[in-house]
């Protein structure tokens, strides 16, 4: 499959390089930084995918015939009980070999990040593949120009898109921590090793007392009749004719 994209995308792509307005050497870039990429990309992607499936399927089909052969390995075949010896001895060295090469195989699978590593294969190759159409056909942000003049900016994309994969792919053999200095004894980010400060005793300002508030007194009811003020007596009703008996009456009391 390699081969075919090989020579297939050569087919597509050594036509157009060779009409482009740009240096020899130039030329010689694009195939050999370029192309190359593509193709190298392409053949890392195909190779993954080959190992990822293939352990994915002896573990699918691993798990299904495992359980179907612990199910009959206790039935009786024949009449003979040594016959039925040797058939549960194959049964139960045969389960074993399985359960051995599944967990293997998904032991492989997480180590070695298959499904990441196939899926970054594929995204660096399209990228790659879509970032040269564009500058093939001076479109997006190779408007405006000629081919001669975006050279280096194509050259810049292409070194920043392997650069990025570069990077994802040391991720994948060795992958970061969450605090890199665990394990270490050094502090992670945003700790010390200095003891925290001691608060002086004399620094801390004694809580101010507050006197209470005086508690709220109510004027005493009054009624108002005309310009004098008089206090309410109870079950006294106040009107014209007693009016001057009633304050009479409370001066006194009050004396």
């Amino acid at each position: 499959m390699s081969t075919c994209l090989n020579s297939g995308y050569k087919k597509k792509v050594l036509p157009i390089i060779q009409t482009l307005n740009i240096e020899e050497n130039k030329r010689k870039i694009l195939l050999a930084r370029f192309v190359e990429e593509v193709v190298l990309y392409d053949k890392k992607a195909r190779v993954t995918e080959a190992f990822y499936m293939t352990f994915n399927l002896i573990i699918t089909i691993g798990s299904v015939v495992l359980p179907a052969l612990l199910s009959i390995q206790n039935v009786n075949f024949s009449d003979d009980e040594e016959i039925d010896e040797g058939y549960r001895d194959k049964i139960y060295w045969l389960s074993w070999s399985i359960s051995l090469l599944i967990s293997v195989c998904n032991g492989l699978i997480q180590l070695l990040s298959l499904n990441k590593q196939y899926s970054s294969y594929i995204l660096v190759r399209e990228k790659l593949i879509a970032e040269g159409w564009k500058y093939f056909e001076l479109c997006d942000e190779y408007t405006g120009k000629d081919h001669k003049f975006h050279f280096t900016k194509f050259c810049e994309e292409i070194e920043n898109i392997k650069k990025s994969q570069t990077e994802r792919e040391i991720v994948f053999v060795n992958p970061k921590p969450s605090n890199p200095n665990t394990g270490t004894g050094e502090p992670g980010d945003g700790e010390t090793d200095d003891p925290p400060e001691e608060t002086d005793a004399t620094d801390i300002s004694p809580p101010r007392f507050r006197a209470p508030a005086p508690p709220a007194t109510e004027p005493p009811v009054t009624e108002n009749i005309g310009r004098r003020t008089l206090p309410v007596v109870p079950g006294t009703t106040i009107d014209e004719t007693n009016l001057d008996d009633l304050e009479t009456s409370f001066n006194v009391r009050n004396i």
